[in-house]
C-alpha cells in the first residue's frame, strides 16, 4: 500500500484507524508523516524486526479466529464439519 493510500486508510477506515490506534477524536497521520516513519525504521534497521513482531501477532490473531469459526464460514461451498480444527 503507497503511503497516498496509507493515509486514506487510516483517515477513512475504522477497522485501519483501531489497528493503528488512533481514537476517533485524534487527527491521523498524512503520507509524509508516515513516510518519514517508515524511512526512519529502515535507517535504524527496524523493518524486518517490526514486519516479523506484526506478522507473528496476525498469525496469531488468524488461528485464533479460524479455531472459533465453522467451517461453513471459511469455505462456503463445502458443507458444514463439526470436528474441531487440528491446531486448535
Amino acid at each position: 500500500m503507497s503511503d497516498p493510500a496509507a493515509e486514506e486508510a487510516v483517515a477513512d477506515r475504522l477497522s485501519f484507524r483501531r489497528f493503528c490506534g488512533f481514537p476517533l477524536d485524534q487527527k491521523t497521520p498524512d503520507h509524509m508523516s508516515i513516510w518519514r516513519f517508515r524511512q526512519r525504521l529502515v535507517d535504524l534497521g527496524l523493518q524486518d524486526q517490526l514486519l516479523a513482531e506484526l506478522n507473528r501477532q496476525l498469525d496469531g490473531r488468524v488461528r485464533t479466529l479460524s479455531c472459533h469459526l465453522p467451517l461453513a464460514h471459511v469455505d462456503a461451498a463445502s458443507p458444514p464439519v463439526s470436528a474441531p480444527l487440528a491446531d486448535c
